[in-house]
């Protein structure tokens, strides 16, 4: 049987298909589908294409396509399957937005998988190649992470891509259910945790030197997080990766941090508004902490890309001087600007629904910079402009400079990079 993998790209406002210039990383997701495809297939009939780089050939001859895909890229996914379909070829679809509303999917496909693939895999190629699938597949348990397969990077073309970070995975799962997010609806309400030497060894066996550690929260285990980055620290690689603020109440975890390579974490503040913070389920979060906290992380070595959504609840126009403040004067490496997505599924989206304030449901149109909803304190032309002027301001020359002194000498080579890179990016209105 001849499997195909694809990775849809999204839809721009007038129907074309987004191409990336080079993406930042290669996608884990396909490549790890890849590496658990069983004996019964030969890897050898596996092909992966992410849409973002690559052109799909739709006449290939192929007996069964794959497709994954995010909210944002649903559309594109949908078109992609329907001309798959069109040519008598069979389809399956998973991945977060599939998981969630499967009969939406299902009117594209000739099945679809929630949850993680791990348990029903082998058994969705079986059924299809036997000519009986289902119509639904669910894993009824989360998988373990013992023993993952190496993921199946030889079948992507590096050199599409602008950086060499490879994405590795370490563990899965958030107990704390913030209501915009939808990690612990498909992944689970507790940590799962993959055993470190298999880590080590899949790094080793990469032969890279510089990772991507796609994990929602790797301080999440400051026990396990410790014995994690002591094992990093032979191996001489660079990393970035994801914590929550908390990881500022351990010194001695933010120098392993460094130590081990990190060049800095994404860490989701989400409003320097406490009530917004009440609001979305994320209480914990104290708008107080957050200075001496990401001093704490910074001057440990560690660099803040800070994640913050605009357009919440509670942000009136005052906002958005407020952000680009409290950005500057934490030293922020970086910033992740985000407008509130309602998600299917998640509760912010439930929330929205009932009280009739969701706009519309045209899934292209939930990227960030985006307003879909109604927002409660200012009109959506308000945010938007005000989202842009935070990007341009933050990503101006001075304030680059500005910044530029605050941050480890070990990440500056990168910092200038990211920060460069993306202020043109935003010159463009592509962030």
């Amino acid at each position: 049987m001849k499997l195909l993998l694809v990775q849809p790209s999204r839809l721009e406002d007038n129907g074309t298909v987004l191409k990336w210039k080079r993406p930042f990383h290669p996608n884990l997701t396909l490549s790890y589908l890849a590496a658990l495809t069983p004996d019964g297939v030969d890897v050898d009939d596996v092909d992966i294409v992410d849409e973002r780089v690559e052109e799909i050939n739709f006449n290939g001859d192929y007996d069964l396509i794959g497709i994954t895909a995010l909210t944002n890229q649903a559309p594109r996914a949908y078109q992609i399957a329907d001309m798959f379909r069109s040519r008598g070829k069979r389809v399956v679809m998973g991945g977060i937005h599939a998981s969630v509303v499967p009969d939406e999917a299902m009117e594209h496909c000739d099945a679809v998988v929630s949850g993680e693939a791990e348990n029903v895999w082998a058994d969705v190629l079986e059924d299809f190649k036997a000519g009986n699938p289902k119509k639904f597949y669910r894993s009824e348990k989360f998988h373990n992470l013992k023993k993952l397969p190496k993921p199946r990077f030889d079948l992507l073309n590096r050199k599409d891509f602008s950086s060499i970070f490879v994405p590795i995975q370490a563990s899965r799962g958030c107990p704390h259910n913030c209501d915009f997010c939808s990690v612990t609806k498909f992944f689970g309400k507790s940590y799962r945790f993959r055993p470190v030497e298999d880590v080590i060894k899949e790094i080793k066996a990469s032969g890279a030197k510089r990772f991507t550690l796609v994990d929602d929260n790797i301080t999440a285990n400051r026990r396990y997080s410790k014995e994690l980055f002591n094992a990093l620290k032979p191996l001489k690689i660079r990393w970035i990766g994801q914590s929550t603020i908390n990881l500022g109440r351990d010194p001695e975890l933010c120098k392993l941090a460094a130590e081990s390579g990190c060049y800095f974490m994404g860490i989701g503040i989400e409003s320097v508004d406490q009530e917004n913070l009440n609001n979305m389920d994320k209480s914990w979060n104290r708008v107080t902490e957050f200075p001496k906290l990401l001093n704490t992380i910074r001057k440990n070595g560690v660099g803040l890309v800070l994640n913050i959504i605009l357009g919440l609840d509670h942000d009136d126009e005052r906002v958005f001087e407020k952000t680009l403040e409290f950005l500057m004067k934490n030293h922020t490496f970086h910033v992740i600007l985000n407008t509130p997505i309602p998600y299917p599924g998640t509760k912010f989206a439930l929330r929205l629904e009932r009280e009739g304030r969701l706009l519309h449901k045209d899934w292209s149109q939930y990227t960030q910079g985006n307003i879909v909803f109604s927002p409660k304190l200012m009109s959506p032309e308000c945010v938007k402009a005000g989202y842009w002027n935070i990007l341009d301001r933050f990503f101006s020359y001075p304030s680059v400079t500005k910044r530029a002194f605050y941050q480890s000498w070990k990440n500056l080579y990168y910092y200038f990079r990211q920060n460069i890179e993306f202020g043109m990016s935003v010159k463009k209105r592509v962030y």
